[in-house]
């Protein structure tokens, strides 16, 4: 909750600093908003860095439980925009910083990049432009995985996260929450497809959408020992469950 409301309140100074950066004879004025841009900014950015140093763990489970023992680890990291050279890239390390610190930096930083935003008019500065590094291997001599990953490491990548998210909530909120894949099963190879169903405690309930169901797909899903529901939109309209349902007496998946 405090996360969104600080959230909310960078995305209101980001609109106001933006065209402000045109009145470049206004100094005071955007030293104003720098100062307030740099506060929220500082909250935001720890933040983030509280939730993936608590994700990571989730993160490193999840991808080796979907790749297999053969693929190098996968670690988490963060860039802060401007700040790369000062400030570390573990979240650990930036939340060891403390938000006053943060704060003092990311105002020296955007005084210090006031000429350019007003000749550019825009925020060349803030969390809107920091970045998540996720590396295969270990870290400080592992291998960027958005430049390096092949496309069934991508894959692998993309689900790991969405099951440390999951195993993160269950943990945390002590109540299982709804999990929503959206066209997923046509991206996996069958092994794939097996290791993420595997891998979905059977108290979370899952609404999997597809373009077209595929025997190998289904056979998969009735695998992982859970009861399913399958249903069919044609023009909006939610028709009947299919007749290849697997007969449960439980609640649909």
């Amino acid at each position: 909750r405090v996360l969104v409301l600080y959230g909310a309140g960078h995305g209101k100074l980001l609109r106001q600093f933006g065209p402000a950066t045109n009145l470049s004879a206004n100094r005071p004025v955007l030293e104003v908003l720098n100062a307030q841009f740099a506060a929220a900014a500082a909250r935001l950015l720890l933040g983030r860095c509280r939730y993936l140093a608590a994700l990571e763990a989730y993160l490193q489970s999840a991808y080796a439980r979907l790749a297999g023992p053969a693929e190098p680890s996968l670690s988490a990291g963060y860039r802060v925009s401007g700040l790369s050279r000062q400030v570390p890239h573990e979240p650990p390390g930036i939340v060891a910083l403390g938000e006053e610190a943060l704060r003092g930096l990311l105002a020296e930083k955007l005084a210090e990049s006031l000429p350019h935003e007003a000749e550019r008019q825009q925020c060349l500065l803030g969390p809107q432009r920091d970045e998540l590094e996720l590396v295969l291997g270990s870290k400080g001599e592992g291998l960027s995985a958005t430049r390096f990953a092949s496309q069934g490491q991508q894959r692998s990548i993309v689900l790991a996260l969405k099951l440390a998210e999951l195993e993160l909530l269950l943990d945390t909120l002590k109540e299982p929450p709804v999990l929503l894949l959206d066209d997923v099963m046509a991206e996996l190879d069958r092994d794939r497809q097996a290791a993420l169903f595997g891998q979905v405690p059977p108290t979370v309930q899952m609404f999997l959408t597809t373009t077209h169901l595929d025997p190998e797909v289904l056979a998969v899903l009735r695998a992982a020992e859970r009861p399913i529901a399958l249903h069919e939109v044609v023009v909006g309209e939610l028709l009947a469950t299919d007749p290849l349902t697997t007969p449960r007496t439980e609640s649909p998946a």
